[in-house]
């Protein structure tokens, strides 16, 4: 299968994806968090969540949730043409987290290439913006 193929997908499928993302959208108020979560960071992220941190709770739950997914297998990483199996899972997941209340979460997987591209925050990006194409990004260090 190929990568057209396993991106393409059924009428009924489309709809409820982007009835998602645009109830993920109406959640951020158009304000987004982006970060990568790098498989290093695991182990902040589970002793974040034991002491009550609400994102990190729901940054965890939607990778579980990723990982539990049967579908996760035709998914491909975010940057290029791998697909993931259990034996060569991703090394790094994109979280996208509405900046208010983050009670969903999007996650994208990134494959061990990927994680380490000087341009991955440029493809992110690209991603986002064909996804949201009114959406601009703030540079890190605040508005201007």
């Amino acid at each position: 299968m190929n990568r057209h193929e396993r991106r393409s997908l059924s009428a009924n499928e489309r709809k409820r994806r982007v009835a998602g993302l645009l109830q993920f959208q109406e959640s951020t108020a158009g304000v987004m968090r982006q970060t990568l979560i790098r498989a290093s960071q695991y182990d902040e992220l589970l002793y974040a969540e034991h002491i009550g941190n609400q994102d990190a709770a729901n940054v965890l739950t939607a990778i579980r949730n990723w990982w539990r997914d049967p579908e996760r297998f035709s998914v491909l990483c975010l940057g290029c043409d791998t697909t993931f199996t259990d034996e060569a899972g991703p090394q790094a997941f994109v979280v996208l987290l509405p900046f208010a209340k983050a009670d969903r979460v999007i996650v994208w997987a990134v494959c061990s290439r990927c994680e380490v591209r000087p341009d991955l925050n440029d493809v992110i990006w690209k991603w986002t913006r064909a996804t949201w194409p009114n959406v601009y990004r703030i540079p890190d260090g605040g508005v201007q």
